[in-house]
């Protein structure tokens, strides 16, 4: 749908346009970069204002009871003290009366005192601080300070009284009841009243990635292109910035922090788009050259080989590799895994000193035998065919 569809519902009856309706339309409908609005998100802005409404009834349907309760209370406080005042102007002391039962009411007050605390501590967070609605999404912690727990922990406010609050688990729908005073010095993260959700991503980079100068900036100009085409979803980024770096593995940490259209209230639509701009990111850096791939723990041995190409000016990463070594001897090259490579390293030695004793024994045997007589001699001696096959046994 165009957005000029939906130019009547921000203008005046003198034709001018109203910026504060146009910002809230836009903000509901969520227009793409060419000022369309497509049927999903039309569909879904529908479902807003739909669930909006139902929560504002029942916000308002809670209220009254809710009200009701509080006028009882006040009602009965009320009733007490014009009895007191009543019996004053009749000239009857009600203090005799009070003070005979003085002696209940202290014993009462012990055996319910903690708990007619707590009830008035709930009600007045209640009353007082209104810290959730009806449908909010909130997040209960006791430390006051420390990151928030992730979106699985939340809940869903179910019902509120002035002494407990409903709640329906966002993860496994479980509904719960807690006391209004259990939560009455908890913090409360209430994501419905969070606006524009700020996610963050890790994203690991090749160390070639600082080689030149202009790599990353083009790189976070493609991430904005990306975002600046889906305006319905995400706003802009909050930072790019480069948190580690690790030259013995070759490793660049940064982290993305990108601000979204959308409230913690939809934290599925919130992680869904995360993970879909994180796929992105990770796209882009395959595209650039500059991915990262996690080294193997191995040790590299070589025997008698050599590098086709490479030198310091490379990094080790791209120079160590299996089709960039070049074996003159035919006897062995290639990657053994960290908790082999001593025993390897021993065991080579002896066949090697063990090879040189049999070399020099044939010398000696064969001094009489003529220079030109044509004989065929086994690069490999039976001691390296049984290295080998030793080794190809442990890799199978």
């Amino acid at each position: 749908l165009p957005g000029s569809v939906f130019k009547i519902l921000f203008l005046n009856q003198d034709g001018t346009e109203d910026k504060e309706k146009k910002r809230a339309i836009g903000n509901l409908l969520r227009p793409d970069g060419h000022n369309n609005v497509p049927l999903v998100s039309f569909v879904q802005s529908c479902d807003t204002v739909y669930k909006r409404l139902r929560y504002f009834r029942a916000s308002v349907g809670n209220s009254s009871v809710i009200d009701h309760v509080l006028e009882s209370i006040i009602n009965a406080i009320f009733y007490f003290a014009l009895g007191l005042l009543v019996l004053s102007l009749l000239k009857l002391n009600p203090w005799p009366l009070l003070v005979s039962t003085s002696t209940l009411l202290v014993a009462g007050s012990f055996a319910v005192g903690p708990s007619c605390a707590k009830a008035v501590e709930g009600i007045l967070v209640i009353v007082g601080r209104r810290p959730y609605d009806i449908g909010d999404r909130i997040i209960i912690t006791n430390s006051p300070g420390g990151e928030v727990p992730p979106m699985s922990m939340s809940w869903i406010v179910e019902d509120i009284s002035l002494f407990s609050t409903t709640l329906r688990h966002n993860a496994s729908n479980e509904i719960s009841t807690v006391s209004n005073a259990s939560i009455a010095g908890a913090r409360i993260t209430n994501c419905a009243r969070s606006k524009n959700a700020i996610v963050h991503m890790v994203l690991k980079f090749h160390i070639s990635c600082h080689k030149g100068s202009n790599t990353m900036a083009r790189y976070k100009e493609g991430v904005e292109a990306h975002i600046h085409e889906m305006p319905n979803i995400w706003d802009s980024i909050f930072f790019f910035r480069c948190e580690d770096i690790d030259p013995d593995k070759e490793e660049v940490t940064y982290r993305l922090a990108v601000r979204s259209r959308y409230t913690w209230q939809l934290s599925s639509r919130v992680l869904q788009y995360r993970g879909e701009l994180h796929q992105f990111c990770v796209e882009l850096a395959f595209k650039f050259g500059i991915n990262y791939n996690t080294p193997n723990p191995r040790s590299i041995m070589y025997y008698g080989g050599s590098l086709l190409d490479g030198g310091v000016k490379d990094y080790k990463t791209r120079v160590l590799k299996n089709d960039n070594i070049q074996n003159n001897n035919e006897i062995f090259t290639g990657l053994v895994p960290n908790n082999m490579a001593l025993s390897l390293k021993t065991k080579s030695l002896e066949e090697k000193e063990a090879v040189q004793e049999s070399d020099t024994y044939k010398r000696d045997d064969t001094s009489d035998v003529s220079p030109t007589e044509d004989r065929k001699v086994d690069p490999l001696s039976s001691r390296d065919k049984k290295f080998l096959s030793m080794i190809q046994e442990f890799h199978e």
